[in-house]
């Protein structure tokens, strides 16, 4: 970067201070997102759809931050409209509003630009004309009005793909103008790569655009450098991060290629130089606000993710999930090899409906995400479902949630069929739904190829989604989709809570009998048949040989392991130097059985649940 005020050397700048970047061929706004949320979401909404009615092309950053400064002055849209239709008519080969045309014909090209429909209906077509010619509106003020009335058609048989057009060219235009920042320096740049964004979005669909940001992006850099790119996100994002990219040799990680920091946004790049071929990406350090209980975290181990073949410019975010991916890569036969490598992505995709690498995550929990694409929100509704996972099982760090998810997104039962999962799931969305009273409210994940979660999600539809349900001959066993026949392991990985006693004759006083008992606790860990944990119990007794009398009658700690056979269970339990083996079963989510101590026999029973 170049001072071009003279003052070279090391300067510290407080947070804030810089508020624009600017390079040969492009400026970031690093304060865009500021202001945006400086007016209305529905303000922003229509100022986006200004450029795009009028411009075909979504806004770049200086402009749309232009426009706010002239709405908060107090300019209304109808004015701003007809500014943008006169800029319109003077660039009529780019926007197709030519300064001759009837108002059939303007009516007609907004159809075309504004509602993707080349040819109107006919009683639509005729009540815009005759608001035209009866001096109702102006052409300065009828997109606002078609804007208006294209936005009922949510839900329309027939019509409501325009809705969901113009919703999600919202969503792409606010992806790259306001959370990017992006302005092209060149005004023939800004008009080209504008208009193919916005053109590449359809009512289903966000990707192709997406792709297409990246993709124009990646034109203006060097065309031998290989680009690495991506956000770093715990379902919020990761700042002050370092981003390292390793080679891969023999499916394991090997020599550096080279590192840069994690910017406040949560957005790395990487050149890899001249390099290209399979790569491991890590993220080590960095905090981020805990999507579950808010609390700020350390990323106290390397997040990763990878790319089978990295050449060119290479989208590669860095989640939960995409080191889920690599887990699965890194396990399979030959390791970390290109063919394991795509398997192991492609598989986590098509789990949770969208590309783990590609799709920047949304922060739904936020309300300057009133933007975000279905498959954005998506993507944070499950880092946000995972962090829960952890918070509600009190795993100490990500490494075991990482390795749980892995798991599960490697077997052949839908990910959302896992009932913690579920659990998770609704609890997280719940008090994200709370916190986003007056913002966008959250839209569906896209449907499990085998299960539709029993989440209260609030769609844009409306839709409440119903309880589990398998895929036929599959039946629901244990929280998970199973062939007839078949059972459904038990996981016990969970907080069991419940009741013990236990009594015997103390061996060394044998006029004092011995009695334990009352809440009991086990936070347990599972790794196939056998499991782990920590225990909390109460009313736990011990004895002083010489006096015989009872002593220590108080609440201990300890630790508990054992085995899991169908549904039979075996445990070691051991509270303060002593311990004690139970025995029993798991039925309809109770563990119950027997308790005898070590070296002293006696009886007891335990249930938990």
């Amino acid at each position: 970067m170049t001072d071009n005020i003279g003052s070279d050397g090391t300067r510290t700048f407080a947070a804030g201070e810089i508020k624009v970047l600017k390079f040969a061929d492009i400026s970031i706004d690093l304060d865009l997102i500021n202001k945006s949320a400086t007016v209305s979401s529905t303000d922003l909404a229509s100022l986006i759809e200004l450029y795009i009615a009028y411009m075909n092309r979504v806004p770049d950053a200086e402009g749309l931050s232009y426009w706010i400064d002239q709405m908060k002055a107090g300019m209304s849209l109808e004015d701003m409209g007809k500014i943008f239709y006169s800029a319109a008519v003077a660039n009529a080969s780019l926007t197709g509003y030519l300064p001759n045309a009837s108002n059939d014909d303007f009516v007609r090209t907004v159809y075309k630009n504004v509602l993707a429909r080349s040819t109107p209906d006919a009683e639509g077509l005729a009540f815009w004309v005759n608001s035209l010619n009866t001096g109702a509106a102006t052409r300065g003020t009828l997109v606002k009005s078609m804007l208006a009335s294209a936005h009922t058609f949510k839900g329309d048989a027939t019509y409501g793909w325009v809705y969901d057009l113009l919703t999600n060219r919202i969503a792409v235009a606010y992806e790259h103008t306001v959370s990017q920042g992006v302005t092209y320096n060149s005004t023939s740049d800004a008009i080209t790569i504008g208009k193919a964004i916005s053109g590449a979005v359809t009512a289903t669909d966000t990707t192709a655009a997406e792709t297409a940001i990246d993709d124009l992006m990646a034109d203006k850099r060097a065309a031998s450098a290989t680009i690495v790119s991506g956000a770093v996100s715990m379902g919020n994002v990761v700042s002050d991060g370092t981003v390292s990219a390793y080679r891969v040799a023999n499916g394991v990680k090997g020599t550096f290629i080279t590192s840069a920091k994690v910017d406040f946004n949560g957005q790395y790049t990487l050149n890899l130089g001249a390099y290209t071929g399979p790569v491991l990406i890590e993220v080590s350090g960095g905090t981020y606000k805990d999507p579950a209980t808010s609390a700020i975290a350390s990323v106290s181990s390397p997040m990763r993710t990878a790319i089978a073949n990295a050449t060119g410019a290479v989208k590669a975010n860095i989640t939960p999930y995409t080191e889920a991916a690599v887990v699965n890569a890194s396990v399979a036969s030959g390791g970390l090899t290109a063919i394991n490598i795509t398997v192991s992505f492609d598989n986590v995709n098509t789990k949770l409906g969208f590309d783990i690498r590609i799709t920047r995550p949304a922060n739904i929990a936020q309300k300057s995400n009133d933007f975000a694409t279905s498959k954005s929100t998506g993507y944070g509704v499950y880092l946000g479902t995972l962090a829960q996972y952890k918070a509600e099982k009190v795993i100490a760090n990500y490494n075991q949630a990482i390795a749980d998810a892995a798991a599960m997104l490697a077997a052949v039962q839908p990910f959302m069929s896992n009932e913690y999962i579920q659990q998770a799931a609704n609890n997280y969305v719940a008090n994200a739904n709370a916190q986003n009273i007056g913002a966008a409210k959250l839209v569906c994940l896209p449907p499990d190829p085998y299960v539709l979660v029993t989440v209260p999600w609030r769609c844009d539809s409306g839709m409440t989604p119903p309880t589990v349900k398998c895929s036929a001959p599959n039946v629901l066993q244990n929280g998970i989709c199973i062939s007839p026949g078949t059972t459904a392991p038990i996981n016990l990985a969970k907080t069991w809570t419940g009741t013990w006693n236990w009594t015997g004759a103390a061996t060394q006083c044998s006029n004092l009998t011995l009695n334990n008992g009352g809440p009991l606790t086990f936070s347990l860990n599972q790794s196939g048949s056998t499991f782990s944990g920590s225990v909390t119990a109460n009313g736990v007794q011990t004895y002083s040989t010489p006096s015989c009398q009872v002593t220590n009658t108080g609440s201990r700690t300890g630790s508990v392991s054992g085995t899991l056979s169908g549904n039979t269970v075996k445990w070691t339990m051991t509270l303060n130097g002593v311990g004690y083996t139970g025995n029993g079963s798991v039925s309809n989510g109770v563990m119950a059985g027997s308790v005898v101590r070590d070296s002293v026999g006696g009886s007891g029973a335990f249930n938990l649940q």
